[in-house]
């Protein structure tokens, strides 16, 4: 019997690496299978996990991330498998994809490697699936936005090959490294991934090499895996657009120079790095979107009053308006987001809001006495600040009671795992209310064949699949079923505490719903830890009772190279060098942890590091 390598790079996903590998067992049944999982210096506990719940996966533990195309290289060397199967930690394959994709490569003995249908978190079609080289031609059109105008052209439309139907056997030029079936003869011909691809474009690279060996590469649609995307590498971060329009330089110069003139590889260069400074900008746009409406909203209150004034007794000059609010609307919207108003997971926070307000108004009021040029009716600059933060205020309350209400959920399983769900989600005041569950039990709500009107009729905003209840196929049929339905898909794994969906997992253990955030680095020194340490330096000479050197660490708290509160020297010390954390006056953990356990103890404090938190932990210190 042929054998299967199914290679797995892991970064930090460890809860979606359990549930790939949970499908991967359930699909080796009757198959010879070696399971491979490279970690690139993951700080969740996946190695850990892996090593617990899975014992037959061979482990590879990297002490350092060294990209996707290394870490396969590494598994590739020690594998034995007739096959390869390259696979995305945050992904879930059907209880039948190993062994249609070994009988597609069988019956194809030209075909180097195959890809299968690949499906988004929501249950629709992926393009990434099947690709062609982005050729200066395929390219252009791409940048053009001709393949989005026109996606059924095949001219136009050939980058995705959209105008083909998603269910058809194709040839095509290249598939996407979440889901790559390897020949093995393939792979030693080509010397595996080309490690100057730190990550992106390492796929496209090795399916270019393998056309090169006279290998065919084929998209079949007849097994699927689900996708989740983005959770490992944040491809939102300008870092990452950064690597990834990096990637499709060092692949267009190894594999198109030679094919065309100088000149005009240098205007297709120049047309990426036009393309990756939109797409920074688009980022830049998005992460900051928030800040910039309300400096606009805050300004607009603040020469407001002048408007009025001009309206009704006219002869205003707008000096107000074009020097004194503008300076006032920074200096409030900066200190408000220097306080955390403007969290990275797009968390409602009002204090800050609200402390960020009286600091600013303090700020404007104490201005004119330095600046007499800045004198102007306080009329204008309480009333302005008024409006300005009611506004703002205002504008965070509608959005809280907006997202406030309770989301319905439907569980597609059986009674013992809807209950076990319910019970994990009471004490918790989530907002998450799961009307009733789809099964073959007598107090189901309806079948699997009802799936689509069950969803109508009872007006749910999440379906949850049940590991334990459903099969890998029967979900993804089912969630084909309701593609055009605004419903949002989770799982819930077998005997485990937390749901899994797109890009995420909420625990349901611990803190309700927890987005597991990318853990590198953390911010370790918040802007309400500079605050209080500019308070006590300005509290001088009361603060020198509690000693010299605590003021003079208050200076370098201020200056971002020390915290109030986080880890000891000696902590810090044993802590990954990639965090970037630094040292705390007041350690969270005053006692001895194990090595084993540090860095996961203190991934979960840097992750829920908050104001609140700090001063608790402070009070704590002192008992």
């Amino acid at each position: 019997m042929l054998k299967i390598s199914v290679v797995i790079v892991n970064y930090n996903v460890k809860g979606f690496l359990e549930q790939c590998l949970r499908s991967v067992e359930k699909a080796s049944a009757g198959l010879r299978v070696e399971t491979f999982v490279i970690d690139n210096a993951s700080v969740d506990g996946s190695m850990e996990m892996v090593k617990q719940l899975f014992p037959q996966v061979i482990c590879i533990a990297n002490t350092e991330n060294v990209g996707f195309g290394k870490a396969n290289n590494q598994a590739f060397k020690v594998a034995t498998g007739d096959y390869i199967f390259v696979l995305n930690p945050d992904t879930i394959i059907r209880e039948d994809t190993l062994s249609v994709l070994v009988d597609f490569m069988e019956q194809n003995p030209d075909c180097g490697a195959c890809g299968c249908k690949i499906l988004d978190p929501d249950g629709t079609f992926s393009p990434t699936s099947r690709r062609s080289f982005p050729t200066p031609q395929v390219s252009l059109y791409r940048m053009l936005g001709l393949s989005k105008l026109f996606p059924k052209h095949p001219k136009f439309g050939k980058y995705n090959l959209t105008y083909l139907s998603e269910n058809q056997v194709t040839e095509v030029d290249a598939l996407s490294g979440s889901c790559m079936f390897i020949r093995k003869e393939t792979l030693s011909q080509i010397v595996g991934f080309d490690e100057q691809f730190f990550m992106y474009g390492e796929d496209l690279d090795l399916c270019y090499r393998i056309q090169e060996e006279k290998w065919k590469i084929y998209y079949t649609p007849a097994t699927e895996i689900i996708h989740f995307k983005g959770e490992s590498t944040k491809k939102g971060d300008l870092k990452y657009v950064k690597i990834f329009y990096g990637a499709m330089i060092i692949f267009m110069e190894k594999h198109f120079t030679s094919q065309y003139s100088k000149i005009f590889t240098f205007i297709l260069k120049t047309a990426v790095w036009f393309r990756a400074f939109v797409a920074a900008l688009a980022t830049f746009a998005r992460n900051y979107k928030a800040f910039v409406i309300d400096i606009l909203l805050f300004l607009f209150c603040l020469i407001l009053p002048e408007i009025v004034e001009q309206s009704v007794f006219g002869g205003s000059k707008w000096e107000y308006s074009l020097l004194n609010a503008p300076i006032y609307a920074l200096i409030t919207l900066f200190l408000m987001r220097f306080l955390g108003a403007y969290p990275k997971d797009k968390s409602i926070r009002l204090r800050p809001v609200i402390y960020g307000w009286i600091l600013g108004f303090l700020c404007a009021s104490s201005l004119p006495f330095f600046f007499k040029g800045m004198a102007f009716s306080r009329l204008f600059v309480i009333s302005g600040f008024l409006l300005g933060g009611l506004l703002l205020c205002g504008k965070r309350i509608r959005q809280y009671l907006k997202n406030k209400g309770t989301r319905r959920a439907l569980l597609v399983g059986d009674e013992g795992e809807f209950l076990r769900l319910k019970d994990l989600l009471v004490p918790h005041q989530n907002p998450f209310e799961v009307v009733g569950f789809l099964g073959k039990e007598s107090k189901a709500i309806g079948t699997f064949l009802q799936f689509r009107d069950a969803i109508r009729l009872h007006q749910i905003d999440d379906v949850v699949f049940a590991e334990e209840s459903i099969s890998n196929a029967e979900m993804f049929a089912l969630m084909q079923q309701i593609t055009d339905l605004q419903v949002a898909f989770r799982i819930f794994p077998k005997g485990r505490n937390h749901l899994l969906g797109q890009a995420s997992l909420s625990d349901l253990s611990n803190v309700p719903f927890i987005e597991v955030a990318h853990l590198n680095p953390f911010t370790s020194v918040h802007g309400y830890e500079k605050l209080a340490a500019l308070g006590w330096i300005l509290a001088f000479p009361l603060t020198l009772f509690f000693g010299f050197k605590t003021y003079r660490f208050m200076f370098s708290v201020l200056k971002g190279k020390k915290a109030i509160v986080g880890c000891s020297k000696l902590q810090q010390q044993q802590l990954p060098s990639n965090w970037k954390v630094v040292e705390s006056l007041i350690p969270v953990f005053s006692t001895e942890i194990s090595p084993e356990k540090i860095t996961e103890q203190y991934a979960t404090y840097y992750q829920r590091k908050n104001w609140l938190l700090d001063i608790e932990i402070a009070l704590r210190s002192k008992n």
